[in-house]
């Protein structure tokens, strides 16, 4: 399998354009669809083919019926990286169609985390601040999501020490058990 994708690498570098698609035909019977297609996007966003690697993503998704939030993700971050935040948002609403319900908090923090990171692409930190708070009031108890919410208010968040101290502040006065509140004061 890592044969095929040095290979793949190697036509896209030296080759041309029909020899990258012979490749990509030779190595997607042998291949999970969507790993292939997910390696794919990985190579042309690497050179700058940014259309490109968006049909290989859409492919990706398409290879598991819409089921892939690594695919979505992807999708979502190339049109970040873009500066087409606009395009992102559509693509998060048209993921929370085709995922599961389950998925659907895991693109919302990762949109959040690129809201955060991206504010030079289109990013809002007020509104990476607003999905994060959404996210903590529907399932307050999840750890997980308070701590990579304060993680990227620590991070990106501008050194706003008062926000942060009231975040461990709002944590701590839930009715946790005491190993959940110790993990905040690692």
């Amino acid at each position: 399998q890592n044969v095929l994708f040095a290979l793949l690498e190697l036509e896209y570098k030296y080759g041309s354009a029909e020899t990258v698609n012979a490749v990509i035909k030779r190595i997607l019977p042998q291949v999970n669809h969507k790993q292939a297609y997910l390696k794919i996007a990985d190579m042309y966003e690497a050179g700058g083919e940014y259309d490109k690697a968006d049909e290989a993503l859409k492919k990706a998704v398409k290879a598991k019926k819409g089921t892939t939030k690594k695919g979505w993700l992807r999708r979502v971050e190339l049109k970040f990286k873009q500066g087409e935040v606009d395009g992102a948002r559509e693509l998060l609403q048209a993921s929370t169609r085709a995922l599961p319900q389950k998925k659907h908090m895991f693109m919302f923090l990762a949109f959040a985390r690129l809201e955060y990171s991206m504010p030079n692409k289109g990013g809002s930190k007020e509104r990476a601040r607003t999905m994060c708070e959404e996210l903590v009031s529907r399932a307050p108890k999840r750890n997980d999501l308070w701590h990579q919410y304060i993680d990227l208010e620590i991070k990106y968040g501008g050194g706003d020490k008062l926000h942060v101290d009231s975040l461990f502040e709002r944590v701590t006065s839930i009715k946790l058990s005491v190993k959940k509140i110790k993990a905040f004061f690692k």
